[in-house]
């Protein structure tokens, strides 16, 4: 029997990827090249196909080279070859690919490495003849009994592409180890990042409304809505504040014992104490010159005074005309020895008149 009969399409209907050494074959059962060329997209390598699976097959294979196979139907049939490999990579190896049909199987060739060239491409051969039947029917004419034996063909010699589709052929009778399960392992990976995501994302939702409940609305403080007129300290942490709030002005008094109220009006019918007292610190530290002291006069009290005659009018007079003035450095504005002086002035003329 010819060796390259033994390439034929695996007897598994799963896509799988053999190592021929410095290149990898993909055989994929049942799927047949359009015509149309091979592309590279990303780092997948795409064959166009005339058909495909209803359902779209994916297999992860064990190669340095090759990662996944997947087999799409529908509108845009196609095999395509996830590599392992950057898009440039991709690319070069693309155009280094090899498609045929063999067998009724789909046969990708991919090099290794850019510049490996590739053995040549395996032909289908036809079965071998068959052996007609030694044994005649009664009827038959004895002119067929003469006739010449067929000699079979010989076998053709082994060459090395034999050798290789050989090679091949039994790597690909055996069923992908761990496809099915690596498959499923990649869709539950995915669907548990996903599931992780989706979980990360509604937590970070609901601590932000959480945060923004519990802090609560904050109503805008504008400027000027309270105003410090005036503030005195009383000594320790005792103080006296003058505020001034909604067209009010409030008195407090501030200690251990916290504020508390001393008074109240409204701007309009008091005034403003604090411009007042803003009005004098201004008038006061504009004038250099210290001020002088000012006297502190005291009403004089309500006296009786002695009831006014003829002789006491003319002993003043005489006072004034014979005393000399009092000189402004002596004068002391003592309304209380005038009085007691005005007495006696008046106890004496009395006094006269009785001698």
């Amino acid at each position: 029997m010819p060796a390259t009969a033994a390439v034929a399409a695996p007897a598994a209907a799963e896509p799988t990827a053999v190592d021929a050494g410095d290149h990898v074959v993909v055989i994929v059962p049942g799927a047949e090249p359009a015509d149309a060329p091979v592309t590279a997209h990303g780092d997948q390598i795409v064959v166009p196909t005339t058909d495909g699976p209803r359902a779209r097959r994916k297999v992860r294979v064990v190669d340095d080279t090759v990662k996944y196979i997947r087999h799409y139907g529908g509108s845009r049939p196609r095999v395509t070859l996830q590599l392992r490999h950057g898009r440039e990579m991709t690319r070069k190896l693309a155009a280094a690919a090899r498609v045929s049909f063999v067998d009724g199987a789909l046969r990708v060739e991919v090099p290794r490495a850019p510049g490996i060239a590739l053995p040549p491409p395996a032909t289908a051969t036809a079965p071998a003849p068959q052996a007609r039947a030694t044994a005649t029917d009664a009827t038959a004419p004895a002119a067929d009994a003469t006739a010449p034996a067929v000699v079979p063909a010989a076998a053709p010699a082994t060459t090395p592409a034999d050798a290789a589709d050989a090679t091949v052929a039994a790597a690909v009778s055996e069923p992908p180890p761990r496809a099915l399960a690596d498959d499923a392992r990649d869709r539950g990976g995915h669907a548990g990042a996903t599931a992780i995501l989706a979980i990360l994302a509604i937590g970070a939702s609901a601590g932000l409304w959480w945060w923004q409940r519990r802090r609560g609305p904050r109503a805008a403080v504008t400027d000027g809505d309270i105003e410090v007129v005036a503030s005195r300290s009383l000594g320790g942490k005792a103080r006296i504040v003058l505020l001034r709030a909604a067209g009010r002005e409030v008195l407090l008094s501030i200690g251990d014992k916290g504020p508390q109220l001393i008074a109240q009006w409204k701007r309009s019918a008091r005034g403003s104490a604090g411009a007042a007292l803003a009005t004098d610190r201004t008038a006061a530290s504009a004038d250099p010159r210290p001020s002088a002291p000012q006297p502190i006069t005291s009403p004089a009290p309500s006296v009786s005074a002695p009831a006014a005659s003829p002789a006491v009018a003319g002993l003043l007079k005489l006072r004034d005309e014979k005393l000399p003035p009092v000189s402004p450095e002596v004068a002391t504005d003592d309304a209380d020895a005038d009085i007691e002086w005005a007495r006696e002035l008046l106890l004496a003329t009395r006094g006269g008149r009785a001698a």
